[in-house]
Parts: structure tokens; C-alpha cells; sequence
């Protein structure tokens, strides 16, 4: 059977709820759980404080606490291993050449100060990339004592490694550009620092120089060649002024635009005529197709209605419609709707009959009127047509000779444009020839006086400086810091490691952190492996047999009392798992009984991996399997041990029937009977959890004492089983914590009654050897 996760307990499985029995020696008003009665609903919900609480520095402090020996040869461990590799990993000292340049905001001048147009940042970045361009380095490696280096001839690529290996910043300040390389060959670094250097200052600072020298000349050659060309346009434009009559362009001005007004009158006049002649044509040819098409046109419908109310008896009948339909409205208005039909009636028949004849009148003359309208139609558009082909006679004539005064004009205002425009150009060529000249001639005087100013950027020294970084103490900063890292990682990775094992620290985590009732504490036993129930030799293996003796007879206390008060008879000692002092509890407890002159039985019922028997040197069979069996009676398994009043049954040989037999009634009945013989009966069955023998057995006890070790036993397999025992109504006395601190009995090395060697001897600590000797008592 495997024991629950501690994450995965269902508190509605388990009562959990302490509360019903007394406080002892030993808690502060804890109380036992209610014993499990059926009822799950019943059941409290919440899990005990030490499987609820989180994490806190405390409770990694003591989980550190139980493994502090194990953390530290960790921590030494994983700490050097850190050390070692930060040791390896972390370059080493390297030696630092470099040289510093000084690099000006702007460009140094004599004299005529100018204005530096390139903004300085772009400038500085522009010179770092310049340090390590291919123009720059190439020109560094084909100096000899560059070639010639070791470091270099060794590199596939020369270019290409020195590329990644100058450094070009401005880490000094910000107007120093620093050329710096590392390595280990301080001599080699320093000849090629110095090398980048030069061949930066020759092929780009020193070549600006130069630059400018060459430009000095450029401007001469310039102003001399504008100076020429400036004296030809001006006897250009002398015999231009005296062709055209005017000695300057302002002259020629007036005139064009005398001769342009005069054009544009011209122009205007001719438009607008145009318009006319085009407008008079539109017209004929309209005019033309109405007189083809008049004679069989249909008239208006909207003339013809117009000459139809234009007739006498037309207008009569309308008349005397609007009379009728005005004598209607008002009667109407006088009488009531249902008269109104009454009244009306002779009224709306006379106004149908003017209306009849006012419609038959119209039939009447139509043919009339429309004859009329189409002759008068026609003989309009005839008088039309006869005026439109006149004036366009008249407008043709005009237009011939509108146009010979626009060509006259615009011949006239092109000559003049021609010799105006000549005599521009001549002016603005003789203006830009002499601010060329001028200019070219200004700048290379400038720049003649500047040749000699100092350059942009300057070195800072002769030679570049090397200088050894200080590697190794950061190596030993890195070391130490990954060491302590290490360490403290791996002290937190234990600490949480043991804290999620959630082992019990104490008394107090049992009584406050679970909410059990503690039975018993027993010390610690220094020397218990390998030796038997009696027989110590040291002062000290009696003091700690004292002590032990002493916790053992304050828990037997504790069972007599709640045997006198319950009729406790048969109690059983189990754990959780195996290795958390049962057995040991249970031979001592049943030992402690029998010096209590109390007739006691101890019963080894941990079938499965029996150990008692050892401790009295007794054989293992026949023993309680065998009895389980019916193999053997009662009388033969009892034997008897070196304690006086104390015997014992031992476990005897297991196998699956005996096993089955725990299940059965017969338990019981056996038990019943071992009573008639025996005061007490202490059974050491199995742990609870792996098997579930000790959960049958329990159901035919008076009571059962759960055995804790301290430091070995975890809080959620504990609770469990203390769980699972309460949860079937098995009476819980509490729990019995093996190896407790001192500081849990009360007393320590300076008190203490010593047994084995009989009554009567007790120890007391030397003065002056400091070690102890036995006291009589």
C-alpha cells in the first residue's frame, strides 16, 4: 500500500477536528480526534496547520537544521565545482595598447573662421569608421615592420582579423577617439596600434591637408578662366545695346510692352469677333433648317392655346364658368353638407353645359388659329435669315483685317523680346561670370592663409601606451560570487528539498502542527545500534540508559493512569512506515511495565519483518503465526524473557494464511483470553500505511500508541495513518516522539538515576578532568 501525497489527502476522508480527551504532561489543551463514527459529513474540512502552512524562512531554517551535514559537503561541492569553471570560463589577463587622438568639434582655422556645416556626432562616428576601414588597415599591413610580425603572418586573413580585433570608441572622453587592441604580445600590439594610427592620420586626416592645397590651385585656375569670359560677354552686350537702339534692357522694356498692349487690342478685338461670326452662323444655319421645315411643322401646342383663350367667345365661357363655380362655393359655404346636393345641383348642370361649349368652341376655330401662327412664323424667320447673312458679310471684312494688325504687332513685340532677352542673358551671364570669379578668388586667398592651421584631430602622444588589464582579481570576484551563489543555491535546494519531506522537528510540531495528543517523548539513543536491552559499560551509555529509562517510565505513567481510568488492557504500538522506533518503544514500554510490577505480555504481531525476538535473544518460532494457525496452543508460544514479569510471544513464521487469520473473530477471543493471564498486553504490530495489518489488529485492541521518530518520520504520512486508525474507531491514546531533545524531558546531563548495573549508582560530572565517574546514591 503506498502512502498517500500530502497535496492529495481529501480532508472530508479523514476526522480531523481535535477535541474530547484531556490535555497531559506534554501538549497545552490539545485533544485527541473524534473517533470516525460513519457520518462523513460529520467530518471537518480542515487539514492540521503543519500540511496547510506555506513555506517561511523558519521552517526552512529547521529543515536545514536536519540536514546541515549533508547541505554543506553539497554546498562545498557544488561551490568549488563553481569556483573552478568561473576560474576557466572567465578570460585571462590580456595587455591593452592604445593611442588617443584628439578629435575637434570643428575644423581649426587661423584666420578666417568658418562655419562647420558637418554635425559633430555624424563626424566622430564617421572618424571611428574610418580607424577600421579596409583603406585604413590595408595601408598598416604593407608597412614593413607590420608584414613582418608573427601575429600577422599567422592569420589567414589578415584584414579581415584585424577588422574584428581594433577597437575604435570614444571611451575616454568625448572628444578623444581612442584606437586600442588586446592580446598577450604587448610589443606586437603596440606596433600595430601605432601603425593603424599613421596610416589613419596619412589616409584620412593628413589627405584633407593635402586635399585643400590641391584646391588652392583649383580656385586660381577658376577665377581665371571666369575673369576671361567676363570680359567677352561685356563687348557682347556693348554691340547688342547699339543694334537695337537702347542702351540698356529697361529701354527695350518699353518698347515691348507698347508693342504687346497694342497686339493684345488687336487679339481681343479679333476674339471677340470671332465669337460674333461663329455665334451669326449657328444662327443662319438654324434659321435656314426652321424655314425648310416651317411650312409642315407642327405649331406649339402652347402658342396654339395661347391664341384659343385670346377669342372673344372663348373668354365668354370662361367667364361664366368662373361665375358658376363661385356661386357653387358659396352655397356650399351657407348650407349644410346633406342640403348642399339640393341647392347645387341646377348650378353644377348649367356649369357642365358652359364647360361642353367652351371645349366645342375651341374645336370650332383651331384649324384657324393654327393656320394663322404658322404663316406669321414663317415670314419672321425669312426677315431672320436675310439679316444674319448681312452682318456676317460685314464681320468677314473685319476679321481680314483685325488679322494683319495682330501680325504686324506680334512681329514687332517678337524682335524686341529677342534683343531684350539677349541682352538679359548677356547681363545675368556677366553678373554670374564676376560672383564666380570673385568668389574663387576670395577662397583661395582664405585657404591660402589657412593652409598652415592644424588639422581636426590630433595625436595625444608619440607612441601608443600598454597597459595590463586587471583581470585576475575579477576572476577572483567572479569565482568567490558564483561560489557563494553555488553554496546558497544548493543550501535552499536541501532546505526546500527536506521542508517538502515535511519530517517532524519535535514535540511541539506534533502537538501544534498536527493537533495530536503527545503520549510520551524518549531521548535520543546514541549507542542503541548493536547493543541489547541491558548491558551498557560507559558512564555516558548509563546516564543516556537513565534517561531513556526515565521517559520510558513517564509514558508507562501515562498508559497506567489511562488504564485505571478507561480499563485499557491491550494496547498496540505501530507507525506510519518502518524505521520510526516501534518495535524499540514497545519492547521498553512492555520493560517498563514489568518493573512496574505489572504482569505484562508483549506480543510481536509485525508478522512481516519481525525484530523483537532479537532484543531477548528469544527464538522466533513457534510464535504467533503458528498460534494463528492453530499449529500450536497458547502455552507453548509464551516464553519467558530475562525481565522479571515480563514475557513474550514472538512473531513466528508468516506466511498468507496467518496473514488471513488477522481478519478473523479469533483475535479477539485470543486476546480475551491472554487478559485472564496478563495485566497488561503490549502488541507491536506492523506500520500502517505499507500493510494493512496493523489496521486489523487495531480493531481488536483497547487502544493504540502511534510511534514517531523525530527527523525521520513526515508529517503527511503521519497524519494519514493517524487518520486512517481513528477513521475505523480504533481508541487513540496519542502519539510517543523517539529521540526528542533534551530540553523535552526537562533534564539533562546534570540529573539522572542510572540503570543496569542495579539501584543505587547514579553520575556526577568531574571537576577536574571534566569527564564522569560514578557516584554512589
Amino acid at each position: 500500500m503506498i502512502p498517500p501525497n500530502p497535496q492529495n489527502l481529501n480532508p472530508s476522508d479523514y476526522p480531523a477536528k481535535p477535541g474530547g480527551a484531556p490535555a497531559n504532561g506534554y501538549g497545552s489543551g490539545v485533544h485527541l480526534p473524534v473517533p470516525f463514527n460513519g457520518d462523513r459529513a460529520a467530518l471537518p474540512p480542515a487539514l492540521p496547520p503543519a500540511l496547510s502552512s506555506a513555506m517561511t524562512p523558519q521552517s526552512l531554517f529547521k529543515a536545514f537544521r536536519r540536514r546541515w551535514g549533508r547541505a554543506l559537503f553539497l554546498g562545498v561541492l557544488f561551490a568549488t565545482a563553481a569556483a573552478v569553471g568561473a576560474l576557466m570560463v572567465l578570460p585571462r589577463s590580456k595587455y591593452t595598447a592604445r593611442m588617443i587622438l584628439q578629435v575637434h568639434p570643428y575644423q581649426q582655422y587661423l584666420l578666417f573662421q568658418q562655419v562647420n556645416p558637418q554635425d559633430y556626432g555624424v563626424f566622430q562616428r564617421t572618424q571611428m569608421a574610418m580607424v577600421k576601414s579596409r583603406l585604413v588597415l590595408n595601408a598598416a599591413l604593407k608597412q614593413p615592420q607590420v608584414a613582418d610580425l608573427p601575429i600577422i603572418r599567422n592569420q589567414a586573413e589578415p584584414i579581415e582579423w584585424l577588422e574584428k580585433e581594433v577597437r575604435a570608441d570614444y571611451s575616454t572622453g568625448p572628444e578623444f577617439l581612442t584606437i586600442s587592441m588586446s592580446g598577450d604580445n604587448p610589443e606586437e600590439l603596440k606596433i600595430l596600434v601605432d601603425a593603424i594610427t599613421e596610416a589613419y592620420l596619412n589616409e584620412v586626416v593628413y589627405k584633407d591637408h593635402r586635399k585643400r592645397l590641391e584646391r588652392i590651385e583649383q580656385l586660381r585656375d577658376l577665377a581665371q578662366r571666369y575673369e576671361q569670359r567676363l570680359r567677352t560677354k561685356r563687348t557682347q552686350l556693348r554691340e547688342l545695346a547699339k543694334a537695337v537702339g537702347a542702351k540698356n534692357a529697361t529701354n527695350l522694356a518699353i518698347q515691348q510692352r507698347l508693342a504687346l498692349e497694342q497686339q493684345g487690342l488687336a487679339q481681343k478685338e479679333l476674339t471677340q469677333l470671332r465669337g460674333e461670326i461663329r455665334r451669326l452662323q449657328t444662327d443662319l444655319v438654324v434659321r435656314e433648317a426652321q424655314e425648310k421645315q416651317l411650312a409642315e411643322a407642327i405649331v406649339p401646342e402652347n402658342l396654339i392655346e395661347e391664341a384659343l383663350e385670346k377669342d372673344k367667345g372663348v373668354q365668354t365661357y370662361r367667364a361664366e364658368i368662373a361665375k358658376l363655380e363661385l356661386q357653387i362655393k358659396d352655397i356650399k359655404s351657407a348650407t349644410k353638407p346633406q342640403s348642399f346636393d339640393r341647392f347645387a345641383q341646377p348650378l353644377q348642370d348649367a356649369l357642365s353645359k358652359v364647360k361642353q361649349a367652351l371645349e366645342e368652341r375651341k374645336k370650332e376655330i383651331r384649324p384657324t388659329v393654327v393656320k394663322e401662327l404658322r404663316e406669321r412664323l414663317l415670314a419672321e424667320t425669312q426677315n431672320t435669315i436675310a439679316n444674319l447673312k448681312a452682318r456676317l458679310a460685314f464681320s468677314a471684312e473685319l476679321e481680314k483685317a483685325l488679322l494683319d494688325d495682330v501680325a504686324r504687332y506680334s512681329k514687332m513685340a517678337l524682335d524686341i523680346n529677342q534683343n531684350a532677352l539677349d541682352m538679359e542673358s548677356l547681363n545675368e551671364e556677366i553678373a554670374t561670370a564676376d560672383a564666380i570669379a570673385k568668389k574663387a578668388t576670395s577662397e583661395a586667398e582664405a585657404m591660402e592663409v589657412e593652409r598652415n592651421a592644424p588639422p581636426r584631430v590630433q595625436k595625444m602622444g608619440d607612441a601608443a601606451e600598454v597597459r595590463r588589464d586587471d583581470q585576475g582579481k575579477k576572476q577572483l570576484m567572479a569565482a568567490g560570487l558564483a561560489a557563494l551563489v553555488a553554496l546558497g543555491g544548493v543550501f535552499f535546494a536541501v532546505s526546500w528539498w527536506e521542508w517538502r519531506a515535511k519530517r517532524i522537528d519535535g514535540v511541539d510540531e506534533v502537538i501544534h502542527g498536527l493537533g495530536m495528543t503527545v503520549f510520551g517523548a524518549l531521548p535520543a539513543w546514541r549507542h542503541e545500534r548493536g547493543r541489547r536491552l541491558i548491558g551498557t559499560k560507559t558512564y555516558r551509555d548509563l546516564h543516556w540508559q537513565s534517561l531513556f529509562t526515565e521517559s520510558v517510565d513517564a509514558t508507562r505513567t501515562m498508559l497506567v493512569h489511562a488504564a485505571r481510568q478507561e480499563g485499557l488492557r491491550v494496547v498496540m504500538v505501530t507507525s506510519a512506515v518502518s524505521g520510526e522506533g516501534k518495535t524499540s518503544l514497545a519492547t521498553h514500554l512492555a520493560t517498563s511495565l514489568a518493573r512496574a510490577n505489572r504482569r505484562t505480555l508483549l506480543v510481536d504481531c509485525d508478522l512481516r519483518n519481525p525484530a523483537a525476538h532479537k532484543l531477548f535473544d528469544l527464538p522466533l518460532t513457534p510464535g504467533f503465526s503458528e498460534l494463528l494457525r492453530g499449529e500450536v496452543g497458547i502455552t507453548e508460544v509464551i516464553k519467558a524473557t530475562t525481565v522479571n514479569g515480563l514475557w513474550m510471544i514472538t512473531a513466528g513464521r508468516c506466511d498468507e494464511r496467518a496473514l488471513q487469520m488477522l481478519a478473523q473473530d479469533d483475535l479477539r477471543r485470543l486476546f480475551a483470553r491472554l487478559k485472564e493471564q496478563y495485566e497488561f498486553i503490549v502488541v507491536d504490530s506492523s506500520p500502517v500505511l505499507p500493510v494493512a495489518d496493523a489496521l486489523q489488529i487495531g480493531q481488536h485492541v483497547d487502544a493504540v500508541l502511534l510511534s514517531l521518530l523525530r527527523d525521520v518520520s513526515r508529517i503527511p504520512m503521519v497524519y494519514t495513518a493517524y487518520q486512517r486508525l481513528a477513521g475505523l474507531g480504533i481508541r487513540m491514546l496519542g502519539a510517543v516522539v523517539n529521540g526528542a531533545r533534551e530540553e523535552a524531558h526537562g533534564y539533562g546531563y546534570g540529573y539522572g538515576y542510572v540503570y543496569g548495573y542495579g539501584y543505587g549508582y547514579s553520575y556526577q560530572r568531574s571537576t577536574e578532568t571534566g569527564g564522569e565517574t560514578p557516584a554512589a546514591s
